[in-house]
């Protein structure tokens, strides 16, 4: 297992894969204004466990409890995205924090969920960059009332 740096923990809402570079002010341009019709929302992290599924594991991952925010955040995000253009995913979005990786399936031991209580906030959006194996930001867009960049 690769295991993911604390700096790098994340919730993907929306992946947009290989961009170019001079498409992230458009990116901006269609995030900052959705993410400031966005309530911020407090989550729990209740459970670890493989991700996608204990058959077919990519990630080890913490899962929210409730994923009702997230949920909420995300389809006005990627519709904004993907009428702008930009390919965004279409499989069906599931909240997740991605732990670790495992580098094959077959190295996926059986496991079972271990318990977790973590609290968080989302106050905003971020575009992160992932290169060199680090996440980096090239944008925060507050989301409504929270006062604060993302």
């Amino acid at each position: 297992m690769h295991w993911t740096r604390p700096e790098n923990y994340h919730f993907t809402l929306v992946c947009l894969g290989q961009v170019a570079v001079a498409e992230i002010p458009r990116i901006e341009a269609c995030v900052t204004p959705v993410a400031a019709t966005l309530a911020p929302f407090r989550y729990r992290l209740a459970a670890v466990r493989p991700f996608p599924s204990a058959r077919a594991p990519r990630v080890m991952a913490a899962l929210p409890e409730d994923a009702a925010g997230f949920l909420a955040w995300q389809p006005p995000l990627a519709a904004a995205l993907a009428a702008a253009g930009f390919a965004v995913e279409r499989r069906p979005y599931r909240a997740h924090l991605s732990l670790g990786r495992w580098r094959s399936r077959a190295a996926c031991p059986a496991t079972d969920d271990f318990a977790l209580d973590l609290e968080g906030s989302a106050t905003g959006v971020v575009l992160y960059e992932s290169r060199e194996g680090r996440y980096w930001p090239l944008f925060g867009a507050a989301c409504r009332g929270s006062g604060a960049g993302a």
